[in-house]
């Protein structure tokens, strides 16, 4: 009962004094904690990264042109499934590794040869990325794409650069595949175009072959079957003739000798000059001697003549032992050349009326495939015709494949030095630019170091209290008159030595020395994490680096 009615003449107020009292006499610790505390919490606002959020506007006016190989026509599934296609592509790794190839951060080169680590940086980014995209009464899309990171510069330029790369790739691949659709549309053309040519060329040399124009008319062939015919009779003359001829001729030949003998003349010139005019002495006297008599002055004189010559003949020995050569008559020569045109002319005559008998036997022939001509001859129009057709389509389909590869190749001339501000035609059109925020997202250092301080404080004060509420032993007169129920009539303090109070005096001192070098210490550190960067060891620089990427 005693006990009962003790408890409940405890005062709140008084077990918050003696709490209040536990901490005042451990202030310095609650201190000392507090302070450790606020420096794990500047550091860790040191190390915990404050992300800017960076965004980017523009309008896409035609779907079509996005990933259509992959998905087909995009106008038939819904907004939604289109956005997730465009943040698939987006935080796909291939796009991320573009851009960060291209912007070249530190922590991007360090990954290098850490495939792993590249890949959760490369995932990381991606799950800072964000995407919103909603349709306009036009039918266009409006598409915000927005970066958080710990860098504004760098949040901005990554979501800059995204879109531009986005919107690049994304008009090249749609030129590139207009190309090939062209490339593949006139190719087409091209094939359709031969062969229209080679149904043509067909049509022309069947035309030719079977003479079209005067075979489907019966009196043109009646005609010139009669030409035919009367050319055949006048050739088969013409050849009969040179047939006779030709047999008169060889008989004529027959009686001509094919060789005659002739006298050589002598080697030497001289010998040779002498004797020719000794021969033509000869000659003149003969033909005197039998004209005139021994004592005409004519006689007289060709014999003196004939004496002279022989004379000096005799000087280079007399006439020449006679030799003869055989050689061709001249005659018969005349006469073989003359057979031999005449041969020619006969074979001629009998070519040509070989080839007339055969064009007449053409005429009779195409007179009786008259009709399977005509049929052959509308297949091959027909042919000619849907060739033509065939052409006439390929064109009209490459033709807007080709203005629309021009038009495109026109706007990446004119825009290959402009700004990507000025984008405002085509597909695409930018409405924002990212820009680099002032301010992060979530103030997550001020968040830091107000937890930081009261977690120190809490469990500074902590201490104190749970010695206070656990221990055994009575603190002051009060205690024991509420834990006794009995008043107390006196109390005796500490009594203390001055040795005791020596010791405790240095203990505290030393307390507080090894507290202030700690401090210290973290201060120091703090400091030259901060201020002086550039003093931390590598690895250590790159521990934190690392950190820091793991708490994005």
């Amino acid at each position: 009962m005693a006990d009962n009615e003790y408890e409940s003449q405890i005062d709140p107020k008084e077990a918050i004094q003696e709490v209040l009292r536990a901490i005042k006499r451990n202030t310095v610790r609650v201190i000392f904690t507090a302070l450790i505390f606020t420096m794990i919490g500047m550091f860790l606002a040191m190390i915990w990264p404050s992300k800017y959020e960076s965004s980017t506007q523009f309008v896409l006016r035609d779907w079509q042109i996005v990933d259509s190989n992959l998905l087909g026509d995009l106008d038939d599934i819904s907004v939604v499934n289109k956005l997730r296609t465009l943040q698939l592509e987006l935080r796909s790794r291939k796009r991320i590794e573009m851009v960060m190839n291209e912007l070249q951060w530190v922590e991007w080169l360090e990954t290098q040869q850490h495939p792993g680590r590249r890949r959760d940086l490369a995932t990381k980014i991606g799950d800072n990325l964000k995407v919103a995209m909603d349709q306009d009464a036009t039918g266009a899309y409006n598409i915000t794409l927005a970066f958080q990171w710990t860098s504004p510069r760098k949040a901005a330029d990554f979501v800059n650069r995204l879109r531009d790369i986005y919107i690049e790739l994304t008009i090249e691949t749609h030129r590139r595949r207009l190309e090939e659709a062209k490339e593949r549309g006139e190719a087409i053309e091209l094939e359709r175009e031969v062969a229209f040519r080679d149904s043509l060329t067909t049509l022309q040399k069947f035309e030719r072959e079977n003479d079209v124009p005067s075979l489907l008319n019966n009196e043109v062939n009646t005609e010139m079957k009669a030409e035919l015919m009367l050319k055949l009779s006048d050739t088969k003359a013409a050849q009969q003739s040179a047939v006779q001829n030709l047999d008169r001729l060889r008989a004529e030949l027959d009686t001509i000798d094919r060789t005659v003998m002739i006298e050589k003349p002598p080697e030497d010139p001289e010998h040779a000059a002498k004797l020719a005019i000794y021969e033509a002495a000869k000659t003149v006297f003969e033909e005197v001697d039998q004209d005139y008599f021994p004592k005409h002055p004519k006689h007289v004189k060709a014999s003196k003549a004939l004496a002279e010559a022989k004379s000096k003949l005799d000087e280079f020995g007399g006439p020449p032992e006679t030799l003869v050569e055989e050689i061709t008559n001249q005659a018969y020569f005349v006469k073989a050349q003359e057979l031999e045109a005449l041969s020619l002319e006969e074979g001629r005559q009998r070519a040509l009326v070989e080839s007339l008998e055969s064009e007449l036997a053409q005429v009779d022939d195409r007179m009786r495939k008259l009709p399977m001509v005509s049929g052959e001859l509308e297949r091959l129009k027909h042919e000619v015709k849907v060739a033509q057709e065939l052409l006439a389509q390929a064109k009209l389909e490459v033709a807007p494949l080709r203005e629309q590869v021009r038009q495109l190749r026109e706007r990446a001339l004119m825009s290959s030095g402009a700004d990507a501000e000025v984008v405002s035609t085509g597909p695409f059109e930018i409405l924002d630019n990212g820009l680099e925020p002032e301010n992060p997202v979530l103030p997550i250092n001020g968040i830091i170091l107000a937890v930081s301080v009261i977690l120190g404080i809490g469990i500074g004060a902590m201490g104190p209290i749970l010695r206070e509420m656990t221990r055994s032993s009575f603190g002051t007169a009060k205690e024991v008159s509420r834990s006794l129920g009995v008043p107390v009539l006196g109390a005796v303090d500490v009594i203390l030595t001055t040795r005791d109070t020596r010791a405790r005096a240095v203990q505290q001192a030393l307390t507080i020395a090894t507290m202030m070098l700690v401090l210290m210490a973290i201060g120091t550190a703090l400091y030259i994490l901060r201020f002086h960067p550039n003093i931390v060891p590598p690895g250590l620089h790159r521990t934190l680096r690392e950190v820091t990427m793991a708490l994005v």
